[in-house]
Parts: C-alpha cells; structure tokens; sequence
C-alpha cells in the first residue's frame, strides 16, 4: 500500500506531508501558542520532541518511514482525539489538515502492521506444518519412531476405512477390563483410541472400562492433559462415581478447602465443579502445631514500592519468607509445640520432615541460601548433572590448574 505511486492522489499520507514542509512548520506554531493543554501532557518539553520527531521521520519523503514504538506513541499526540483529550476543561483543541493528515498515516501504519502480523502467524502455521510432515518423513526413512507416531499411527490405523474395524476388534479381545488410572493427563488421540476400542463398542461385545481422574488436574498442559478430552469421556461414561472422602489431612484444613472453592463457578467451566469432602485422616503421620495460625492460610508478600514488582524480587521474597516459616516450625519443635504424631507416638518436627518444592534448580538455589542464612541445613534432591554443580567447577579449576601450571588463566575458563 506505500510503495505504489500512480498519482498525487494514491500518495501515501507520509509523502503527502513530507512533500508540504510549510504544512508542518504552521502546525508546529498552532501547537506551541495554543493555550489550555494539560501541562502533564502536552508540557514544552514535549511538543518539542513532537515536533523534532515528526521533522525527522519527513526529512526523507522518498524512504518509506519505518515507526518505532517510540516514534509511534509520539506520532499518536498529533491526532485530534488524542489533542482533544489533553485540554484542560473549557477549552478547545486547535485544529489543523496535518493533524488529520497524520491520522489518515496511523491508521494506514496500523493497518500495514496487522497485514504483517497475520502473514507471519500464516507463515509460522504453514512452517508448522511443513516441519510435522517432514520429520515424519525423515523418521519413515530412518526407520524410527517416536512416542507420538506409536499414538497418531495406532489412531490413523483404527480409523482405516478397510482394516481399521479388524484392528478394533483386535484389541478389544485383549482385554477383558480396561482401567485407565489418571485419566486427566489424557489427551484427545489417546482417548480417540480407547473410545474407538472400548467405549464405542456392541453392547452384546462391551467390556468394563473405568476412567479415574480428576478434572481440576487437567489443567497442566506440560503432561499433554486436555480437559475437553476429560468432559467428552465424563460424557460418554454411563455411571459416576466421586470420592468423597480426603484421607491425608485433617478436618479443620479439609473444611477450609471445601469453604474456599463453595463458589459458583469456581473453575470457570461450568461443566467442573468443586465437590465438599469430609475428611478422615489415615493412622499416618500427623503434624500437630500450637500456635495461633489457622489451619489454612496465605502469606502475602509485601513491596515497598507501588509498582508491579520483578520475577526476581518476587522470587527473592518467596525464598525468604519461605525460609522464615521453616525456621519458625523449627523453632517451635524445640520448644516441644510442633510434632510428628504417628502410630500413637509422638515426637519432635525435625528438618527432615519438611520439603520444599520448586520449579527450577536456580529457586532450590535460592531456597537452600536463605536456609543457611537462618542456619537451617538443607540438602537438593535433583535430576541436574552432577557437573553442572559449583563444587565440579571448582574440581575442574583445580584439575585445570594442575594439568597447567604455567596458564594464568586456567582458572578463569571456569
């Protein structure tokens, strides 16, 4: 839409302006005299910058501008309706062509950038795509398979207009219960196969299929779980069956939980609801804590400043106040008021009963030295390479050192 240029008409607004210097220089003047802008707004400083900017992106009416964000928010100030916007009460906002001019650019510059947007959102699905198909066909001539192709080839297999009935039947002669334990996890190709196996079978041919899961777990993407998947098969199920009895915590935590989520909606989809459980805690261990904190609480994390806090302050703060609850329990076990009750026994919260669980190796980091701040001993239980630990860099220093003598920066290289 820029470069075409038949005609002064087809022109695109930049060069219309560009090509009108005079235009600008009495827009500017307009600016600067006019009385009644919010100086928060349209103060000196800032009309100035709007005027240098606009100077700056015409001085060359033959190179199509290429808009910053910053020169865009910029440009923005020239519309009407933003000029309208920052007058003071009861007065008026000047008016002048190059303030449409500039509004007929923006609207064509926004217009450019969501034609670019949606060539590269096609360009990235078309990628998609070629990229499926080749590693599919790169994996048939190397004669491998993954994960994946042993789900999507049973299922295109199943579905197979010639043989795919004989395959179905197949497979359900080879069970005679089907059990399908953590259900939630499923996603809609593995349920396409036990649907097409199991559910969707004669009833005279029909065999006991149990799906167990919960929905409110489906909600972790990273396990592949898709909660439509779930909601069709909780469809297609004849019976329903809840369990309604929480047997790891006790009742003051377990009504807590059930007063929390006694909303309407609580999960959004209005197909997932919260079931209240009553609780009867197993003859398993048992945490009994004497303070005043109720069974069921947040801690919230204050910030001296009023804006949004970074992931790494936010991080920082959740280590440490981590770190203080687990040296307060800690505390309170040695003045005998927190304890491991089990079997009828009773003894004294240790380190050893407590975990922590996070996402990453850099929050463990994190954890275990606001721990050793407070003097509390931790230790990492990790899948990370024993390599990428701190002590193995100083190992490799040393080996390094002593396999060099004579390199000043065998040590650096770490």
């Amino acid at each position: 839409m820029y470069w075409s240029r038949p005609g002064r008409r087809s022109r695109p607004p930049w060069q219309r302006l560009a090509e009108n210097p005079a235009q600008l220089t009495t827009a500017a003047e307009l600016l600067l005299t006019t009385q009644g802008f919010k100086a928060n707004i349209y103060g000196p400083a800032t009309l100035a910058r709007l005027i240098d900017s606009l100077q700056t992106l015409l001085a060359a009416p033959d190179t199509v501008p290429v808009l910053s964000s910053h020169e865009r928010k910029l440009l923005d100030k020239w519309r009407p309706g933003t000029l309208a916007r920052g007058m003071k009460k009861g007065t008026t906002a000047p008016e002048h062509p190059l303030f449409e001019r500039v509004e007929q650019w923006l609207t064509a510059w926004d217009a450019y950038l969501s034609a670019v947007a949606h060539a590269v959102a096609r360009l990235k699905l078309e990628l998609i795509d070629w990229v499926n198909a080749e590693l599919a066909r790169r994996r048939v001539s190397e004669r491998t398979r993954s994960f994946d192709d042993l789900l999507t080839d049973l299922a295109a297999a199943l579905e197979h207009p010639d043989t795919g009935q004989l395959l179905v039947n197949h497979v359900a002669r080879t069970f005679r219960v089907a059990l399908i334990d953590e259900f939630q996890d499923t996603d809609p190709t593995q349920y396409g196969i036990f649907r097409r196996c199991f559910i969707q079978r004669p009833a005279a041919e029909a065999i006991p299929v149990f799906l167990v899961g919960d929905p409110k777990q489906a909600i972790y993407s990273f396990r592949g779980a898709d909660i439509f998947a779930y909601l069709q098969a909780r469809d297609d199920a004849r019976h329903h069956y809840t369990l309604d009895t929480n047997r790891r915590s006790d009742a003051p935590l377990v009504a807590s939980v059930n007063a929390l989520f006694a909303r309407p909606l609580p999960f959004v989809l209005k197909d997932i609801d919260y079931q209240p459980v009553q609780a009867s805690p197993s003859s398993g261990a048992q945490l009994e804590i004497d303070d005043d904190v109720a069974p069921f609480s947040f801690q919230a994390l204050t910030f001296d400043s009023d804006k949004p806090a970074s992931k790494q302050l936010a991080g920082d703060l959740a280590a440490e106040s981590t770190a203080n609850e687990i040296a307060r329990l800690l505390q309170l076990a040695q003045q005998q008021r927190a304890s491991i009750v089990q079997h009828g026994q009773r003894r004294a919260l240790n380190g050893g009963d407590i975990a922590v669980l996070v996402s990453t190796h850099r929050q463990g980091d994190r954890i275990r030295q606001a721990l050793a701040a407070r003097a509390v001993p931790s230790v990492a239980l990790t899948q990370e390479s024993v390599f990428a630990s701190r002590e193995a860099g100083e190992l490799l220093a040393v080996l390094r050192a002593w396999a060099e003598p004579s390199s000043d920066g065998c040590g650096a290289r770490w």
